[in-house]
């Protein structure tokens, strides 16, 4: 009876360590940023959808693509009191989105819908705690914060490079 126990308790560990770090990779090309692997043809998928609905959220569809970092291209943990500049030219996908999110689950994003790009088509973006003039994300209460983009119908082919993430004050 013990043992029984004993192993659904370390199933029950093994699945929350794997939904909140399962599916995850790094990003070929550009650092800080993970890849959340959402593909059906991926064995981690389960976990990653798993992932998605624990946090309340509804996982992207299949044919998307999802990244989020925790850090700034210097290492330094993703800040509520901090402003970052985030910026880069984006891979070319029918739609995508841009959020950050706090522990608590408190987002705020933006979409291709309602950012203006530069004429290259460079996003230039201002997180911060309180209202900039410009393209920007209010940064949520909660200590540490998680960028999230998802690209939605990426091309096949398409050479995924992410933007940088800059702090520029706290």
């Amino acid at each position: 009876m013990l043992a029984v126990f004993a192993g659904l308790v370390m199933g029950w560990v093994s699945a929350i360590g794997m939904t909140s770090s399962g599916g995850l990779s790094a990003v070929k090309g550009s650092p800080g940023w993970q890849e959340r692997i959402v593909s059906p043809g991926q064995s981690i998928s389960p976990y990653a959808m798993a992932h998605f609905i624990s946090e309340g959220s509804v996982p992207p569809s299949r044919n998307s693509r999802h990244f989020v970092r925790d850090q700034d291209d210097e290492d330094r943990s993703l800040s509520d009191s901090c402003v970052y500049e985030v910026s880069g030219l984006l891979p070319k996908a029918r739609w995508w989105s841009l959020a950050v999110a706090s522990p608590s689950g408190e987002r705020t994003s933006v979409t291709a819908g309602n950012a203006l790009l530069e004429f290259d088509g460079r996003l230039n973006l201002t997180l911060a705690p309180y209202p900039v003039a410009g393209n920007r994300l209010i940064s949520p209460r909660g200590s540490v914060l998680t960028l999230q983009l998802t690209l939605h119908d990426v091309a096949p082919e398409e050479v995924i490079v992410l933007p940088l993430v800059k702090r520029s004050g706290c």
